[in-house]
């Protein structure tokens, strides 16, 4: 497991090298920040007196590719690495001359937490050199305690790059102790960057307290950027808080959706709350269901609709779903979609044969092969 997320952590952040590429070019180009200096051409071999030598420029498809120097020690490797990322930060080569050396540094990176945590609390070096400190810390296999404060003070940490904030606030939501972080998230939730706040609110709902309750109910559920209003939706609904239940209702029975304005950014919020909201509450359950049934509703919100219905749950709607499956026009596949989805949860007979009913109707042949698929793994 964590092999995998090592992987993927890497990924992350090799990607976050090159976002920082193009935002610093971009910068530079404005004329915002002083141009990075553009890596030296090289017309006749590094010498040991020139001052990139240490480096260890050399040795792979590229001239100028970095290599791990296995002679030298963890943290010097890190040096020449700050080094090399401080001369090469505006080269859209960058994370290609960086792979290899990566690759080394982070399986030397177990048992380093010290030298990893020394270079971090430094706040030296590039965004891309302090995002592959992030991915050492998370290979260094430090005490778990210590690599979840150290994430966090730098998510929250406001002088840091925003690149560098990114991806800390990432990586909150695979660090955790156990220890409530209200303080933090609120200030994550307080950050400019909209990227860094999607992130705080993927795993916001173990720390929202009162105060980070409201910030997202009053700022965040306003807030232009619909991928922040989604999240916001998310970590609501997925929190503990009393009065959760108040702004999803809010959310589902205010947002204008219909078939006229598909897939609408309202149709997302509202889609995101209903798959959240208590259906215990009579009047939420009738609402929803009326979204069910509503041929003139936005396919997207009918299709979360419906997916509320398990028949585990609600056995009594299961005639209502089997219903919709003879009134649905086959094209509406996203909605037909859900309707099968659901009713396969509970693959009996009855459930089944309005199943098989409705794909023997179908004549696009593609479409079929679709919902075949979904009965055959529901019933394998």
């Amino acid at each position: 497991m964590k092999k995998q997320f090592l992987c993927v952590a890497c990924a992350i952040i090799m990607l976050g090298i090159l976002c920082s590429i193009v935002y610093y070019r971009g910068r530079a180009q404005e004329g915002s920040i002083p141009p990075i200096p553009q890596p030296p051409v090289a017309q006749k071999p590094v010498s040991s007196s020139e001052a990139l030598s240490p480096i260890g420029i050399g040795g792979g498809h590229d001239e100028d590719e970095l290599v791990y120097d296995e002679s030298l020690a963890f943290r010097a490797n890190c040096e020449i690495l700050k080094a090399f990322c401080d001369v090469y930060g505006n080269d859209p080569r960058l994370e290609g001359l960086l792979k290899g050396f990566v690759d080394v540094l982070l399986k030397n990176a177990s048992g380093r937490f010290s030298d990893i945590k020394e270079q971090l609390i430094a706040h030296e070096g590039t965004a891309a050199y302090r995002n592959l400190m992030l991915a050492c810390l998370m290979a260094s296999d430090g005490p778990p305690g210590e690599i979840a404060d150290l994430v966090w003070e730098v998510a929250t940490r406001r002088e840091e790059d925003v690149l560098v904030r990114r991806t800390a606030s990432y990586l909150t939501n695979h660090v955790d102790n156990g220890k409530k972080r209200s303080e933090s998230l609120l200030s994550l939730l307080l950050d400019s960057d909209n990227d860094v706040v999607v992130s705080a609110l993927v795993g916001a709902s173990r720390h929202i307290d009162d105060r980070c309750f409201e910030i997202i109910r009053t700022e965040l559920l306003t807030r232009e950027d619909v991928h922040v209003r989604l999240a916001a939706i998310n970590a609501i609904g997925s929190s503990q808080h009393p009065s959760k239940q108040s702004v999803l209702h809010d959310v589902v029975f205010a947002a204008s959706t219909s078939k006229e304005t598909a897939f609408s950014e309202e149709s997302l919020t509202k889609r995101a709350a209903i798959q959240k909201i208590d259906m215990r509450e009579s009047d939420v359950f009738q609402f929803v269901r009326s979204l069910a049934l509503n041929e003139n509703e936005d396919a997207g919100v009918r299709a979360k609709a419906i997916a509320r219905f398990d028949p585990k749950v609600y056995p009594d709607e299961q005639i209502m779903l089997r219903q919709l499956l003879k009134t649905t026009p086959s094209d509406d596949v996203v909605v037909l979609r859900s309707v099968v989805d659901t009713l396969l949860k509970l693959p009996s007979p009855d459930n089944l044969d309005a199943v098989n009913s409705m794909i023997a109707s179908i004549q696009d042949e593609q479409v079929k092969t679709l919902f075949l698929y979904r009965v055959g793994l529901a019933t394998k």
